[in-house]
């Protein structure tokens, strides 16, 4: 795989664009308050007006017709959060709209109601969605062709080495305040473990592609007896990312988010190694697995005495958590279908506080639980519409990554990484802060579905195709482009 040149790499500036707003955003607290979740979509929302202006009528067309259920899903889900947030007068709403009205409206006498417990806060929540969902169709119409994903693995590497700098700085920064795990100024290490774990993926499905097609010439200058050290020779950059990355995983001591990590990786890895991938495409290289495994080793050794420091507090922590999950477990099944309100977390944590749990729920942000505040705020019926929007692009990526079509370690990485939010999910918040939400969704927009051959291996085809005329016989020189054409597709 070859570097993208700077000019390659400015011909997409919606990629750069986005990458660039997001990482904004995670320097300035992952834009976790209302102004920042705004900002961000509106930002976004500009990129993906300008990537529409500027795209191929037939790419858009095409990229809305792979993704129709999705767009559907999210529309539905629009129109939904929007019914739930409007006030109704008593006088002039009919009596069935009034019965689905929230509860605590006639607990305070009044005269009008809505779905939603503060519909202003389920606004504030919609306008953050649009982040996400604007990076997700960003994603999908920058990947077109294999010089499109080249440019954009491109920005990732320059993206997550940057990252995992400055939040080395700010960790050091931050010593002299008694700060003894990283977080990358989102306010929570855990939700950094999510992140650094997306972007370890990203990066290891671009190593695997450059060590598939190194240079010959490189290649060669490597010692027989240094071969399986290749990917420090081929990419060194690219490992040295990597490697960041993983020690400051270690680095924000997250049990569950380097457990999640882990399991990714193996998902990953057994996406990419499997048995049923074909030998003459390029085959699987050990020696990838090696070095990720020499890094992981050796992180562990030095590091690993701040994971288990924290082992020893993993009794305490899960007593408060189970708190919170009970209680708002608890006010779910109180409104199980329509739920209480997009983005209202916050209202019902202080409605149904009680003496009991104010002391492990009062000072809280999340339930730590995506999938219980999900339900408690969307029900039954909002978690449906979010699985039907992420669905079909999950299931386009496993589906290409397991039959090896045309970037399939990079459909194999987004998977993986979707995987990783929704493990660490079950006991985190990372997927709701909206700049890791944008990253995931740009990067599965982008890496889920199947692009076309790029410019430069048409013509090449091409090229040899009309070469090959003037010495070959018509059966030969067919036969040839064919063997060209399913290289050029790998």
């Amino acid at each position: 795989m070859r570097i993208a040149a700077p000019e390659t790499v400015l011909k997409r500036p919606a990629a750069a664009a986005t990458l660039g707003l997001v990482f904004a955003a995670m320097c300035t607290g992952g834009a976790q308050t209302a102004t920042g979740a705004a900002l961000l979509a509106a930002s976004l929302c500009g990129v993906l007006a300008l990537a529409i202006a500027t795209a191929p009528a037939k790419a858009v067309l095409a990229a809305s017709r792979q993704h129709w259920l999705s767009l559907l899903a999210a529309m539905t889900f629009t129109i939904y959060v929007l019914a739930s947030a409007w006030i109704g007068v008593s006088e002039t709403t009919p009596a069935f709209i009034r019965m689905l009205w929230h509860p605590v409206w006639a607990e305070f006498g009044a005269q009008h109601g809505a779905i939603s417990i503060s519909p202003y806060r389920s606004i504030e929540g919609l306008i953050g969605f649009f982040g996400p969902l604007a990076a997700f169709a960003i994603g999908a119409l920058t990947v077109r062709e294999r010089d499109d994903r080249r440019a954009v693995s491109t920005l990732l590497i320059g993206f997550a080495g940057a990252l995992a700098l400055v939040s080395l700085y700010w960790l050091w920064a931050d010593s002299a305040v008694q700060q003894h795990r990283l977080d990358a100024r989102l306010g929570s290490a855990n939700a950094a473990a999510t992140l650094l774990g997306i972007l370890s993926l990203m990066i290891a499905a671009r190593l695997l592609r450059i060590v598939r097609r190194p240079n010959p010439g490189a290649l060669k200058q490597i010692p027989s007896r240094l071969r399986m050290m290749t990917p420090v020779f081929l990419a060194p950059i690219t490992m040295s990312v990597l490697a960041i990355l993983l020690g400051c995983l270690l680095l924000t001591g997250s049990r569950a988010g380097i457990v999640a990590t882990g399991a990714a990786l193996m998902i990953f890895t057994a996406l990419v190694w499997a048995p049923w991938r074909a030998a003459n495409r390029g085959g699987p290289r050990s020696d990838v697995l090696i070095s990720i495994a020499l890094i992981v080793g050796v992180l562990a050794i030095f590091g690993g005495q701040i994971v288990m420091g924290r082992m020893l507090s993993i009794t305490l922590d899960a007593g408060i958590r189970q708190t919170l999950l009970d209680m708002h477990w608890a006010i779910f099944m109180e409104r199980p279908w329509l739920g209480h309100g997009l983005n209202t977390f916050h209202e019902l944590n202080a409605h149904y506080l009680t003496t009991e749990t104010w002391r492990d729920a009062g000072y809280v942000g999340a339930v730590h639980n995506i999938y219980v505040q999900a339900l408690e705020e969307v029900g039954v019926i909002g978690l449906v519409l979010f699985a039907l929007m992420l669905a079909p692009p999950l299931a386009r990526a496993g589906w290409a990554a397991i039959t090896k079509q045309s970037g399939a370690e990079w459909a194999a990485a987004a998977l993986a990484g979707c995987i990783l939010a929704f493990l660490h999910g079950y006991v985190d918040f990372g997927l709701q802060v909206p700049a890791i939400a944008a990253l995931l969704m740009f990067c599965l927009g982008a890496f889920s579905g199947r692009e076309k051959a790029s410019v430069s291996v048409r013509e090449e085809i091409v090229a040899d195709y009309t070469m090959s005329k003037t010495s070959e016989t018509m059966p030969a020189h067919m036969a040839k482009l064919t063997r060209i054409a399913t290289l050029s597709d790998k």
